[in-house]
């Protein structure tokens, strides 16, 4: 008998924890950021890089600016290549930019409930009076057009030869380019700097043939570990 009441518990203790998951994630957003990429020539692992972040300081500001830059530094130590302190003896040279557009007015159709014609169920009984008539109310929507403002948030990523690969050359060559762009509701480019970084660092030194999307739930592992390194 104990036991029987001990695995009641355990199973109402684990539909609590599903149940309570379960309204977690459906209250989690989740960013769906295109990226576009094209290279020369995929970097090897132990590729050494430095970055360069020159984003205007009236988009972000200053420490904005330098969380990006470290963030920018983890994403793509995470794939393997190394991160080094000297520009001068760097394989690659990581140059940052990022901007933000102006409102973009959008319009949307969505549904609301309204109160609908009552009607009335007599049952299958000989009365007829609206006495013992009971009474029912239906749900009806109806549809009405919204109107919303977003702002295109984008970061694009430039991979240069390093100096000591150039030699006489005045101008680096890009070897490889990424951006990563989203639209939406956000009006702050900071708040979506940690999920374009992520987006655009997949596909870092990577040919993506045309735009692919990365969605990112808000708040993920992976968006948590690189807040946390440019703490």
């Amino acid at each position: 008998m104990n036991q029987i009441i001990t695995g009641k518990k355990t199973l109402g203790v684990l539909l609590v924890l599903l149940l309570t998951a379960a309204i977690f994630s459906a209250g989690c957003q989740t960013y769906n950021v295109g990226v576009s990429g094209v290279s020369e020539q995929k970097p090897a692992k132990g590729t050494s890089f430095v970055v360069r972040v020159r984003c205007d300081k009236n988009l972000i500001d200053g420490n904005c600016s330098k969380q990006m830059h470290e963030m920018i530094e983890h994403a793509l130590a995470k794939k393997g290549w190394v991160l080094i302190d000297d520009k001068d003896h760097a394989d690659v040279v990581v140059v940052a930019d990022c901007d933000i557009s102006g409102p973009q007015k959008r319009t949307k159709t969505e549904y609301v409930e309204k109160a609908c014609p009552a009607t009335f169920d007599y049952g299958a009984g000989p009365y007829d009076d609206d006495e013992f008539a009971v009474e029912q109310w239906n749900r009806c929507e109806e549809p009405v057009q919204v109107n919303y403002t977003v702002y295109t948030k984008s970061l694009v990523l430039r991979g240069y030869r390093g100096k000591k690969h150039s030699g006489s050359d005045k101008t680096p060559k890009q070897l490889w380019r990424v951006e990563a762009r989203d639209t939406d509701e956000e009006s702050k480019l900071g708040a979506m700097i940690p999920y374009l970084v992520s987006a655009a660092a997949k596909y870092a030194g990577e040919n993506t043939n045309g735009f692919k999307i990365v969605r990112i739930p808000e708040g993920s592992r992976a968006i948590r570990q690189m807040q946390e390194a440019a703490e």
